[in-house]
């Protein structure tokens, strides 16, 4: 009996159920479709992490990701390289610096991570060489090369071959390569 009365109490002023079911069926599909292009966002940014940034497994003091202080050195980083490079499942490894600090341009002055990498073994853990859109990239004869984003670029107001100082409270004898 409850039923039947439902039914035609829905029935009974068809402009408002339409309004109402109306109004339901776009929420639920307004909602998966946030749902699906969150979850691409979310996929989107992990593969660009890895493929970009930590590769799929990044090795570090427990602290550094908080503090990034000299300190926290890996001091038997190449030893652990040539260990990881022994086994069957790791295709590659690379070893890099992480060094916060400052860039000045004559234009601008911006605060910077510096990586330093190895790019012979850094292109065969992400694809940094892929990323260059200007310039030939490092080369082996030059000394002191830097490469820059563009928003970085822009930030300091600097085109290709400018000259830019980097300054740090560290000096670069203390620093060894880490994962």
């Amino acid at each position: 009996m409850l039923p039947k009365i439902a039914w035609r109490n829905i029935w009974r002023s068809r402009t408002r159920s339409m309004v109402v079911i109306g109004s339901v069926v776009i929420g639920i599909w307004a909602l998966i479709f946030l749902l699906g292009f969150f979850r691409g966002q979310v996929d989107n940014y992990v593969s660009n992490i890895i493929e970009n940034e930590t590769s799929h497994i990044q090795i570090h003091d427990s602290v550094f990701k908080t503090d990034f202080e000299v300190r926290l050195f890996m001091p038997d980083a190449a030893a652990m390289e040539a260990e990881l490079l022994q086994k069957t499942e790791i295709k590659a490894v690379t070893s890099r610096l992480l060094v916060n600090g400052m860039l000045a341009s004559s234009a601008a002055v911006q605060g910077v991570m510096v990586k330093g990498v190895d790019l012979e073994k850094e292109n065969s853990v992400t694809r940094l060489s892929e990323k260059i859109i200007d310039g030939p990239g490092f080369e082996p004869d030059k000394k002191n090369q830097v490469l820059l984003s563009q928003r970085m670029a822009e930030k300091l107001k600097v085109a290709l071959r400018s000259k830019v100082a980097y300054v740090s409270k560290c000096k670069w004898r203390y620093f060894n390569c880490g994962f």
